[in-house]
Protein backbone atom coordinates (compact mmCIF):
# COMPACT_ATOMS: atom_id res chain seq x y z
CA UNK A 1 0.00 0.00 0.00
CA UNK A 2 2.78 2.45 0.83
CA UNK A 3 4.18 1.88 -2.66
CA UNK A 4 0.89 2.90 -4.28
CA UNK A 5 -0.77 -0.51 -4.66
CA UNK A 6 -3.95 -1.44 -2.82
CA UNK A 7 -5.49 0.03 0.30
CA UNK A 8 -6.25 -0.68 3.94
CA UNK A 9 -9.83 -0.66 5.18
CA UNK A 10 -11.27 -0.36 8.67
CA UNK A 11 -13.12 -3.52 9.66
CA UNK A 12 -16.88 -3.10 9.67
CA UNK A 13 -18.64 -2.17 12.89
CA UNK A 14 -15.61 -0.67 14.63
CA UNK A 15 -15.14 2.87 15.84
CA UNK A 16 -11.72 4.51 15.66
CA UNK A 17 -10.89 7.56 17.81
CA UNK A 18 -7.84 9.23 19.32
CA UNK A 19 -7.08 11.76 22.02
CA UNK A 20 -4.14 13.65 23.42
CA UNK A 21 -2.75 11.68 26.33
CA UNK A 22 -2.56 13.74 29.53
CA UNK A 23 0.91 14.49 30.78
CA UNK A 24 1.86 15.97 34.12
CA UNK A 25 5.02 17.54 32.72
CA UNK A 26 5.12 20.67 30.59
CA UNK A 27 8.32 20.00 28.67
CA UNK A 28 7.57 16.45 27.54
CA UNK A 29 6.64 15.46 24.01
CA UNK A 30 2.97 15.03 23.34
CA UNK A 31 1.67 11.51 23.12
CA UNK A 32 -1.68 10.24 22.01
CA UNK A 33 -4.02 7.35 22.61
CA UNK A 34 -5.68 5.50 19.78
CA UNK A 35 -8.96 3.79 20.72
CA UNK A 36 -10.49 0.94 18.75
CA UNK A 37 -13.19 -1.46 19.87
CA UNK A 38 -12.54 -0.99 23.59
CA UNK A 39 -8.75 -1.26 23.30
CA UNK A 40 -6.22 1.53 23.29
CA UNK A 41 -2.66 2.10 22.17
CA UNK A 42 -0.29 4.73 23.50
CA UNK A 43 1.13 6.41 20.42
CA UNK A 44 4.15 8.65 20.52
CA UNK A 45 6.78 9.11 17.92
CA UNK A 46 10.37 10.21 17.90
CA UNK A 47 9.59 12.37 14.87
CA UNK A 48 7.37 15.44 14.49
CA UNK A 49 4.41 15.53 16.91
CA UNK A 50 2.23 17.23 14.31
CA UNK A 51 2.92 14.33 11.94
CA UNK A 52 1.64 11.84 14.52
CA UNK A 53 -1.52 13.89 15.16
CA UNK A 54 -2.13 14.26 11.43
CA UNK A 55 -1.76 10.55 10.76
CA UNK A 56 -4.03 9.64 13.68
CA UNK A 57 -6.64 12.09 12.38
CA UNK A 58 -6.44 10.44 8.95
CA UNK A 59 -6.58 6.92 10.43
CA UNK A 60 -9.66 7.71 12.52
CA UNK A 61 -11.58 9.71 9.91
CA UNK A 62 -11.16 7.57 6.78
CA UNK A 63 -12.57 4.06 6.40
CA UNK A 64 -10.30 3.53 3.39
CA UNK A 65 -6.58 4.28 3.60
CA UNK A 66 -4.47 4.43 0.49
CA UNK A 67 -1.31 6.23 -0.50
CA UNK A 68 -3.18 9.39 -1.56
CA UNK A 69 -5.19 9.58 1.68
CA UNK A 70 -2.04 9.15 3.75
CA UNK A 71 -0.41 11.98 1.77
CA UNK A 72 -3.02 14.50 2.98
CA UNK A 73 -1.23 17.50 4.37
CA UNK A 74 2.06 16.65 2.69
CA UNK A 75 3.42 19.10 0.07
CA UNK A 76 1.87 18.64 -3.39
CA UNK A 77 3.17 15.73 -5.43
CA UNK A 78 4.96 14.28 -2.43
CA UNK A 79 3.93 11.16 -0.62
CA UNK A 80 4.44 11.00 3.08
CA UNK A 81 7.09 8.62 4.34
CA UNK A 82 5.66 7.01 7.46
CA UNK A 83 7.94 6.63 10.47
CA UNK A 84 8.72 3.00 11.28
CA UNK A 85 6.87 3.09 14.61
CA UNK A 86 3.67 4.21 12.85
CA UNK A 87 4.12 1.51 10.20
CA UNK A 88 4.45 -0.98 13.09
CA UNK A 89 1.18 0.35 14.54
CA UNK A 90 -0.60 -0.19 11.20
CA UNK A 91 0.84 -3.71 11.00
CA UNK A 92 -0.40 -4.43 14.54
CA UNK A 93 -3.90 -3.21 13.61
CA UNK A 94 -3.87 -5.48 10.54
CA UNK A 95 -2.69 -8.40 12.68
CA UNK A 96 -5.56 -7.86 15.13
CA UNK A 97 -8.09 -7.65 12.30
CA UNK A 98 -8.98 -3.97 12.82
CA UNK A 99 -7.62 -3.11 9.39
CA UNK A 100 -7.53 -5.35 6.34
CA UNK A 101 -5.88 -5.00 2.97
CA UNK A 102 -7.18 -5.10 -0.58
CA UNK A 103 -5.24 -5.08 -3.87
CA UNK A 104 -7.84 -3.06 -5.76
Amino acid sequence: MLEGNGALYQAEGLTFAYSLRPSGKKDTKKSYRLFINGEFWDVSCTTNEEEVASLLRILTSHRRLDRDVLAEGAPKQEHRCLPSDLVALLEDLVGKGYLYGSDE
